[in-house]
């Protein structure tokens, strides 16, 4: 089986320089970026599509599936890593989301709020991943 791992689309608070929270939905670019990978996704044999159930990821899943004619399955495990709900909201560049990031930075921490496991990028999701298709995780592929 192919897994393949497809990141939301811009949200709105993402084009107007805000910090996003999980409510965030798509922006107009978000909906155009879904629509383009759900075009070069069209001839990949799909069987199945998960999503987070945060707006900016189901909404990037449902343009996609209605391009593949798929339904979306929602799990609550599919979400990417839970920030600071402090920063939800602020400008990027207000003193208070800057002093944040710099005190993570400073603790070696990722700043960029990417899935990973030491230095390897995507390697959490890769990690993660698994726990949806594990034995006794109560997904089960339809027609599988």
């Amino acid at each position: 089986m192919k897994i393949y791992l497809l990141r939301h689309g811009k949200s709105e608070e993402h084009e107007k320089q805000i910090r996003q929270h999980p409510g965030s939905d798509l922006g107009p670019e978000g909906k155009k970026q879904a629509k383009k990978v759900a075009k070069r996704l069209k001839a990949e044999p799909i069987e199945v599509i998960i999503s987070s159930p945060w707006p900016r990821a189901l909404t990037t899943a449902k343009i996609v599936a209605r391009a593949m004619k798929l339904p979306v399955i929602i799990d609550e495990r599919a979400h990417e890593i839970i920030q600071n709900p402090v920063l939800n909201g602020l400008p990027y560049d207000h003193q208070l989301a800057r002093e944040f990031l710099e005190t993570v930075k400073k603790q070696g921490k990722d700043v960029d709020w990417k899935f990973r496991v030491g230095k390897i990028p995507g390697q959490k999701c890769v990690v993660r991943v698994p726990r949806i298709f594990s034995v006794g995780s109560g997904f089960i592929v339809p027609g599988g």
